[in-house]
Protein backbone atom coordinates (compact mmCIF):
# COMPACT_ATOMS: atom_id res chain seq x y z
CA UNK A 1 0.00 0.00 0.00
CA UNK A 2 1.38 3.72 -0.90
CA UNK A 3 2.63 5.58 1.71
CA UNK A 4 1.21 9.31 3.05
CA UNK A 5 4.45 10.96 2.35
CA UNK A 6 4.43 9.04 -0.96
CA UNK A 7 0.90 10.52 -1.92
CA UNK A 8 1.32 13.54 -0.49
CA UNK A 9 4.66 14.19 -2.87
CA UNK A 10 2.57 12.36 -5.41
CA UNK A 11 -0.20 15.42 -5.67
CA UNK A 12 2.58 18.05 -4.57
CA UNK A 13 4.07 17.39 -7.85
CA UNK A 14 1.15 16.85 -9.98
CA UNK A 15 -0.67 20.42 -8.41
CA UNK A 16 2.45 22.27 -9.00
CA UNK A 17 2.67 21.35 -12.76
CA UNK A 18 2.91 24.08 -15.22
CA UNK A 19 -0.01 24.60 -17.55
CA UNK A 20 0.21 22.33 -20.60
CA UNK A 21 3.02 20.41 -19.97
CA UNK A 22 0.86 17.95 -17.28
CA UNK A 23 0.57 14.95 -20.09
CA UNK A 24 4.43 14.99 -20.28
CA UNK A 25 4.51 15.30 -16.52
CA UNK A 26 2.55 11.83 -15.95
CA UNK A 27 4.83 10.04 -18.73
CA UNK A 28 7.77 10.75 -16.65
CA UNK A 29 6.02 10.46 -13.55
CA UNK A 30 4.93 6.40 -14.45
CA UNK A 31 8.61 5.73 -14.91
CA UNK A 32 9.39 6.98 -11.73
CA UNK A 33 6.77 5.35 -9.20
CA UNK A 34 3.57 3.19 -10.01
CA UNK A 35 0.73 5.47 -10.87
CA UNK A 36 -3.26 4.50 -12.02
CA UNK A 37 -4.11 7.36 -14.00
CA UNK A 38 -7.93 5.48 -13.31
CA UNK A 39 -7.14 5.69 -9.48
CA UNK A 40 -10.34 8.16 -7.62
CA UNK A 41 -7.06 9.82 -6.14
CA UNK A 42 -5.04 10.55 -8.75
CA UNK A 43 -7.79 12.37 -10.68
CA UNK A 44 -8.31 14.59 -7.80
CA UNK A 45 -4.58 15.60 -7.69
CA UNK A 46 -5.06 16.04 -12.08
CA UNK A 47 -8.77 17.92 -11.15
CA UNK A 48 -6.90 20.13 -8.78
CA UNK A 49 -4.38 21.22 -11.48
CA UNK A 50 -6.65 21.66 -13.83
CA UNK A 51 -9.05 23.87 -11.69
CA UNK A 52 -5.79 26.10 -10.57
CA UNK A 53 -5.39 26.93 -13.88
CA UNK A 54 -8.47 27.77 -15.37
CA UNK A 55 -7.79 24.95 -17.70
CA UNK A 56 -9.91 25.13 -20.66
CA UNK A 57 -11.82 21.76 -22.42
CA UNK A 58 -13.14 21.53 -25.54
CA UNK A 59 -15.98 19.46 -26.30
CA UNK A 60 -16.58 18.20 -30.22
CA UNK A 61 -18.51 20.71 -31.35
CA UNK A 62 -15.86 23.82 -30.06
CA UNK A 63 -17.17 24.64 -27.43
CA UNK A 64 -15.11 25.40 -24.36
CA UNK A 65 -15.69 25.70 -20.59
CA UNK A 66 -12.54 26.76 -18.17
CA UNK A 67 -12.48 24.44 -15.14
CA UNK A 68 -12.44 26.13 -11.96
CA UNK A 69 -13.62 25.59 -8.37
CA UNK A 70 -16.40 28.15 -8.73
CA UNK A 71 -17.99 27.15 -11.59
CA UNK A 72 -17.64 23.46 -10.32
CA UNK A 73 -20.91 22.00 -9.47
CA UNK A 74 -20.02 19.11 -6.18
CA UNK A 75 -23.53 17.63 -6.37
CA UNK A 76 -23.34 15.95 -9.52
CA UNK A 77 -19.71 17.09 -10.50
CA UNK A 78 -20.04 19.31 -13.68
CA UNK A 79 -18.88 22.60 -14.44
CA UNK A 80 -21.72 25.51 -15.35
CA UNK A 81 -22.23 27.82 -18.00
CA UNK A 82 -24.52 30.30 -17.44
CA UNK A 83 -24.18 31.88 -20.49
CA UNK A 84 -24.98 28.88 -22.81
CA UNK A 85 -27.22 27.51 -19.97
CA UNK A 86 -25.43 23.93 -19.89
CA UNK A 87 -23.20 22.39 -17.69
CA UNK A 88 -20.43 19.79 -18.86
CA UNK A 89 -19.15 16.80 -17.49
CA UNK A 90 -15.40 16.52 -18.32
CA UNK A 91 -12.52 13.61 -18.38
CA UNK A 92 -9.97 14.92 -16.15
CA UNK A 93 -7.16 12.45 -18.45
CA UNK A 94 -7.90 12.99 -21.73
CA UNK A 95 -9.19 16.65 -21.06
CA UNK A 96 -12.29 16.60 -22.90
CA UNK A 97 -16.03 17.01 -22.85
CA UNK A 98 -18.12 13.53 -22.50
CA UNK A 99 -21.13 15.10 -22.06
CA UNK A 100 -23.43 18.40 -22.24
CA UNK A 101 -26.52 18.94 -20.27
CA UNK A 102 -28.93 21.57 -19.86
CA UNK A 103 -28.91 24.09 -17.18
CA UNK A 104 -31.48 25.73 -15.36
CA UNK A 105 -30.79 28.96 -14.51
CA UNK A 106 -32.11 30.14 -10.96
CA UNK A 107 -31.60 33.63 -10.97
CA UNK A 108 -33.85 37.18 -10.26
CA UNK A 109 -34.16 38.98 -13.97
CA UNK A 110 -31.40 41.74 -11.91
CA UNK A 111 -29.25 39.85 -11.03
CA UNK A 112 -29.20 37.97 -14.05
CA UNK A 113 -28.88 41.21 -16.62
CA UNK A 114 -25.88 42.30 -13.86
CA UNK A 115 -23.97 39.10 -14.91
CA UNK A 116 -25.11 39.14 -18.84
CA UNK A 117 -23.79 42.74 -18.85
CA UNK A 118 -20.35 41.58 -17.04
CA UNK A 119 -20.14 38.57 -19.23
CA UNK A 120 -20.00 40.99 -22.12
CA UNK A 121 -17.75 43.21 -21.20
CA UNK A 122 -14.96 40.62 -19.68
CA UNK A 123 -15.53 39.03 -23.15
CA UNK A 124 -15.20 42.34 -25.08
CA UNK A 125 -11.80 43.10 -22.98
CA UNK A 126 -10.51 40.08 -23.37
CA UNK A 127 -10.89 39.96 -27.50
CA UNK A 128 -9.59 43.63 -27.27
CA UNK A 129 -6.24 42.54 -25.44
CA UNK A 130 -5.75 39.02 -25.93
CA UNK A 131 -5.80 36.25 -28.63
CA UNK A 132 -9.02 35.19 -29.09
CA UNK A 133 -8.44 31.61 -29.84
CA UNK A 134 -6.30 31.16 -26.60
CA UNK A 135 -8.37 33.36 -24.20
CA UNK A 136 -11.74 32.19 -22.30
CA UNK A 137 -13.97 33.13 -19.26
CA UNK A 138 -16.77 32.63 -17.74
CA UNK A 139 -19.32 34.33 -15.63
CA UNK A 140 -20.98 32.75 -12.46
CA UNK A 141 -23.65 34.31 -10.27
CA UNK A 142 -26.02 32.81 -7.60
CA UNK A 143 -27.99 33.71 -4.58
CA UNK A 144 -30.96 36.51 -4.97
CA UNK A 145 -30.99 40.30 -5.16
CA UNK A 146 -30.35 40.76 -1.21
CA UNK A 147 -27.40 38.24 -0.92
CA UNK A 148 -25.83 37.63 -3.90
CA UNK A 149 -22.19 36.44 -5.43
CA UNK A 150 -20.73 37.04 -9.06
CA UNK A 151 -17.41 35.31 -9.99
CA UNK A 152 -15.69 36.37 -13.01
CA UNK A 153 -13.23 33.89 -14.09
CA UNK A 154 -10.67 34.30 -17.46
CA UNK A 155 -7.57 32.88 -18.82
CA UNK A 156 -5.50 33.41 -21.59
CA UNK A 157 -3.24 31.03 -22.28
CA UNK A 158 0.51 30.23 -24.18
CA UNK A 159 2.18 26.91 -24.92
CA UNK A 160 4.94 26.65 -26.92
CA UNK A 161 6.56 23.35 -25.72
CA UNK A 162 8.68 22.93 -28.72
CA UNK A 163 10.32 25.77 -28.08
CA UNK A 164 10.67 25.57 -24.27
CA UNK A 165 8.56 27.45 -22.65
CA UNK A 166 4.51 27.54 -21.74
CA UNK A 167 2.59 30.71 -20.03
CA UNK A 168 -1.04 31.84 -18.62
CA UNK A 169 -2.69 35.17 -17.37
CA UNK A 170 -5.27 34.07 -14.98
CA UNK A 171 -8.05 36.58 -13.51
CA UNK A 172 -10.71 35.75 -10.56
CA UNK A 173 -12.87 38.43 -9.05
CA UNK A 174 -15.48 38.55 -6.88
CA UNK A 175 -18.66 40.44 -6.40
CA UNK A 176 -20.80 40.93 -3.53
CA UNK A 177 -22.77 43.66 -1.57
CA UNK A 178 -19.83 43.95 0.35
CA UNK A 179 -17.03 44.44 -1.89
CA UNK A 180 -15.71 43.72 -5.25
CA UNK A 181 -12.31 42.12 -4.75
CA UNK A 182 -10.27 39.44 -6.74
CA UNK A 183 -6.63 38.06 -7.53
CA UNK A 184 -4.39 37.92 -10.99
CA UNK A 185 -1.88 35.53 -11.49
CA UNK A 186 0.62 35.03 -14.01
CA UNK A 187 2.78 31.73 -14.21
CA UNK A 188 5.61 31.15 -16.82
CA UNK A 189 7.77 28.61 -17.16
CA UNK A 190 11.20 28.66 -19.54
CA UNK A 191 13.15 25.46 -19.62
CA UNK A 192 15.36 25.18 -22.01
CA UNK A 193 18.82 24.05 -20.90
CA UNK A 194 17.13 24.86 -17.59
CA UNK A 195 14.49 25.58 -15.55
CA UNK A 196 13.47 29.25 -14.39
CA UNK A 197 9.84 29.92 -13.25
CA UNK A 198 7.87 33.25 -12.67
CA UNK A 199 5.02 32.60 -10.21
CA UNK A 200 3.12 35.98 -9.58
CA UNK A 201 -0.11 36.86 -7.79
CA UNK A 202 -1.68 40.12 -7.06
CA UNK A 203 -4.74 40.65 -4.96
CA UNK A 204 -6.74 43.83 -5.55
CA UNK A 205 -9.41 44.67 -3.28
CA UNK A 206 -12.22 47.51 -3.65
CA UNK A 207 -14.77 49.32 -2.18
CA UNK A 208 -17.64 48.83 -4.63
CA UNK A 209 -21.87 48.76 -4.00
CA UNK A 210 -24.24 48.36 -6.73
CA UNK A 211 -27.44 50.79 -6.32
CA UNK A 212 -29.41 49.46 -9.69
CA UNK A 213 -27.71 51.45 -12.87
CA UNK A 214 -26.72 47.81 -14.29
CA UNK A 215 -25.16 48.77 -17.38
CA UNK A 216 -23.17 51.67 -15.58
CA UNK A 217 -22.10 49.78 -13.12
CA UNK A 218 -21.01 46.49 -15.21
CA UNK A 219 -18.05 49.16 -17.45
CA UNK A 220 -17.06 50.33 -13.86
CA UNK A 221 -16.27 46.64 -12.74
CA UNK A 222 -15.03 45.96 -16.41
CA UNK A 223 -13.01 49.24 -15.99
CA UNK A 224 -11.50 48.32 -12.48
CA UNK A 225 -10.10 44.91 -13.81
CA UNK A 226 -8.54 46.83 -16.51
CA UNK A 227 -7.06 49.20 -14.50
CA UNK A 228 -5.85 46.93 -11.96
CA UNK A 229 -4.24 44.53 -14.90
CA UNK A 230 -2.11 47.62 -16.25
CA UNK A 231 -0.83 48.24 -12.86
CA UNK A 232 0.56 45.20 -12.48
CA UNK A 233 1.95 45.47 -16.01
CA UNK A 234 3.73 48.61 -14.88
CA UNK A 235 4.99 47.14 -12.46
CA UNK A 236 6.26 43.99 -14.02
CA UNK A 237 7.75 46.24 -16.15
CA UNK A 238 9.78 48.36 -13.60
CA UNK A 239 10.65 44.72 -12.15
CA UNK A 240 12.39 43.86 -15.02
CA UNK A 241 14.31 47.39 -15.73
CA UNK A 242 15.39 46.78 -11.97
CA UNK A 243 16.30 43.06 -11.69
CA UNK A 244 20.17 43.40 -12.66
CA UNK A 245 20.58 45.90 -9.74
CA UNK A 246 18.01 44.36 -7.36
CA UNK A 247 18.53 40.24 -7.25
CA UNK A 248 21.34 39.41 -9.79
CA UNK A 249 23.83 41.74 -8.28
CA UNK A 250 22.44 39.97 -4.58
CA UNK A 251 23.11 36.85 -6.16
CA UNK A 252 26.84 36.78 -7.47
CA UNK A 253 30.00 36.47 -4.70
CA UNK A 254 31.49 39.97 -3.62
CA UNK A 255 34.72 38.18 -4.64
CA UNK A 256 35.81 34.51 -6.31
CA UNK A 257 36.37 31.73 -4.34
CA UNK A 258 39.98 32.56 -4.28
CA UNK A 259 39.02 35.65 -2.24
CA UNK A 260 40.47 37.52 -4.46
CA UNK A 261 39.93 40.20 -7.21
CA UNK A 262 39.77 39.68 -10.72
CA UNK A 263 43.06 41.42 -12.34
CA UNK A 264 41.30 42.75 -15.74
CA UNK A 265 44.69 44.03 -17.04
CA UNK A 266 45.34 41.90 -20.35
CA UNK A 267 49.22 43.33 -20.81
CA UNK A 268 49.65 41.33 -17.10
CA UNK A 269 47.77 38.03 -18.65
CA UNK A 270 49.66 37.95 -21.56
CA UNK A 271 53.29 37.93 -19.43
CA UNK A 272 52.21 35.27 -17.41
CA UNK A 273 50.76 33.49 -20.11
CA UNK A 274 54.63 34.11 -21.91
CA UNK A 275 56.11 32.58 -18.98
CA UNK A 276 54.76 29.43 -18.53
CA UNK A 277 55.11 28.71 -22.42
Amino acid sequence: MESNITAKIKRYIVKSCPYGELAELLKDLKKLTPLDLEDKEVQEYIKENLQSHFAPVKAADGTAVILTKHNYDETDGTYIDQSRRVKFRVNYIDQTVTAIEPLDVLLSMNLGNYRTLINDRIGKYLSGYYRDHDSFWNVVAQGNDDQFEINIMYTSKSVNLKNFHSGEWIGQWTITKQGFEGHVRINAHFFEEGNVQLLLDRKFKESFELHGDAEAEANHIVETIIKAENTLHVSLKEMYLNMTDQYFKAMRRVLPVTNTKMDWNIAAHKVVQSLRS
